[in-house]
């Protein structure tokens, strides 16, 4: 019997593996990982969306001045100092349903966000406390979740150079704090809200 002598890959072969590994191995681990970060909807300044009978839409505030800041007689004057070379970045998340104050999106327990400026970020809550008794005395809700209605204090301290072209809000949902059942990080819902 004549037997052909086994054939060695091509180099299309090759490509055609990693494409199948990619597609059945990377990337669902990445979406897993490192995706669900991606956000799932894009609003255009000005817009709004709906998100649980709940109508969302950021819009720009004004910081408050420093004698703003320094008027709340429980904080001493330093908590109302930046680092050098750095601002105050504030915007309201308006929250409403059926024209009355709302809070969260039904299916949530709370939620984050993250500011963009290109591709730098500043997830991490970076304000002075006065920020928030400032934002408290104004009527704004300072902390996303249950309980907290009403116009929602979007703030964080960056640096002067840096301009804000986007906020990404992470909605973390009720599964996460449910101890009898496993969730994923593929069950967070982000909405990145253009800044202009």
């Amino acid at each position: 019997d004549n037997v052909d002598p086994p054939q060695r890959p091509s180099p299309a072969d090759h490509f055609l593996m990693i494409d199948l590994i990619g597609i059945t191995v990377t990337r669902p681990a990445w979406q897993e990982n490192i995706g669900y970060l991606r956000p799932k909807r894009t609003v255009a300044y000005g817009q709004s969306i709906e998100l649980g009978g709940v109508r969302l839409q950021l819009r720009s505030l004004k910081p408050p001045s420093t004698a703003a800041l320094q008027s709340d007689p429980m904080l001493p004057y330093d908590r109302a100092s930046f680092p050098p070379n750095t601002r105050l970045v504030t915007y309201l998340l308006q929250r409403d349903r059926n024209g009355k104050p709302a809070g969260l999106p039904a299916g949530y327990l709370g939620c984050e966000q993250v500011f963009w400026a290109g591709s730098r970020q500043w997830q991490a809550l970076s304000m002075p406390l006065s920020v928030e008794f400032w934002g408290d005395r104004m009527g704004y809700s300072t902390l996303c979740g249950p309980g907290h209605d009403g116009p929602l204090l979007v703030a964080r301290v960056v640096p002067v150079d840096a301009h804000i072209s986007s906020i990404d809000v992470q909605f973390l949902p009720n599964s996460w704090n449910d101890t009898k059942q496993l969730s994923s990080a593929t069950d967070l819902l982000v909405i990145r809200f253009d800044t202009g």
